[in-house]
């Protein structure tokens, strides 16, 4: 009995030996496959949003529907956001914010090393140029949009 088991510890054995070298050099491969990959990209990272009804527009500036509003929070950055367990309003691109003249005027002070998707700063300047060109270009935008108005008049925004 005890012969037996020492032989069949010893091809066991010698089986491990002749699989070794092959475990190795899968595990080496599936490695260096591994850092490659990690090396050329990052990972790629999909998000989906289920829907009730189709998204009527991209446009924050005509659309209306709730579920467009919802795609918008998701796609594009704002001043300030809203905390998900209580929605208080929380920074955004801008990192504070100064009420003044009973709430009619804000100042908003950007986070430092804001960038476009290409890389490039994000600026005052570009808020300035999408309030006019955008928003306060009456072709583009008949109605003052809501958040950018006070009983209906056309918020004027400036570089400090």
């Amino acid at each position: 009995m005890e012969e037996q088991a020492t032989r069949e510890r010893g091809i066991t054995v010698r089986a491990t030996k002749r699989i070794l070298p092959f475990v190795v050099c899968g595990v080496v491969a599936l490695a260096s496959v591994a850092v490659a990959t990690a090396a050329e990209a990052p990972a790629k990272i999909v998000f989906t949003v289920g829907l009730a009804n189709d998204v009527d527009t991209l446009n924050p500036l005509v659309g209306v529907e709730v579920h467009d509003y919802e795609v918008w929070n998701l796609q594009y950055a704002t001043l300030t956001d809203k905390a998900a367990d209580d929605f208080a309003t929380i920074p955004g691109l801008a990192e504070s914010w100064v009420p003044s003249n009973g709430g009619k005027t804000y100042t908003y002070t950007l986070r430092e090393g804001l960038k476009w998707s290409d890389g490039e700063p994000y600026t005052v300047d570009d808020i300035i140029f999408y309030a006019d060109a955008v928003l306060n270009n009456r072709e583009l935008s008949p109605a003052a949009p809501t958040f950018i108005s006070v009983s209906g008049q056309r918020a004027s925004i400036e570089k400090i």
